[in-house]
């Protein structure tokens, strides 16, 4: 489903995108696409799994078909509330991507209002590098990522820097900026 029956999830989404991803440059590949209205947002309000992963295939597939659609968001804000059963769906989602033969053209990137990275507290600040309004699964295209790779210097130094950033702005900031988000 596209954005148009969700205003108010679209809103927010869009919010977290401008202030945080992109106003914290804490993706800055992002910014490019967004402002070129390269980016795709889907909806999927089942909490069943084949309909999850359906919709992220189904967008795959989109991408196929649109060439001038750089990247495109599924974004779940009536399902997936768990983070377990997200990272559940998120990792059946990465197998039928690569049953359906789009390993190496697809690539999932993950964000949930609950992320919690391996071996961090619920509230540490690194987590919110990868929080966000909705639980959400990232499609890009691979091909993007490596051109993108090809010019930018020391990308592997990205979650470093957020880390750094989160931990400079604090978690009463971080907690702030994210609560105007919806």
């Amino acid at each position: 489903m596209t954005c148009e029956a969700y205003t108010e999830e679209s809103s927010a989404v869009l919010r977290w995108l401008e202030d945080i991803i992109i106003g914290l440059n804490l993706c800055p590949f992002a910014k490019k696409p967004y402002l070129a209205n390269k980016v795709q947002l889907l909806f999927e309000s089942s909490n069943k799994l084949n309909k999850i992963a359906e919709q992220v295939v189904l967008a795959c597939n989109q991408l196929d078909q649109q060439p001038e659609i750089e990247t495109a968001l599924v974004v779940f804000p009536n399902s997936l509330k768990d983070f377990n059963r997200y990272l559940d769906a998120l990792e059946f989602c990465e197998a039928l991507l690569e049953q359906q033969g789009y390993s190496g053209v697809y690539q999932l990137a993950s964000f949930h209002p609950d992320y919690v990275f391996e071996g961090e507290e619920f509230d540490d600040v690194s987590n919110y590098t990868n929080r966000a309004p909705y639980p959400i699964i990232h499609i890009i295209r691979e091909q993007s990522i490596d051109q993108v790779l090809k010019t930018y210097r020391d990308p592997e130094a990205i979650p470093e820097r957020n880390i750094a950033l989160m931990q400079k702005m604090g978690l009463a900031q971080i907690e702030k900026l994210f609560s105007t988000l919806k």
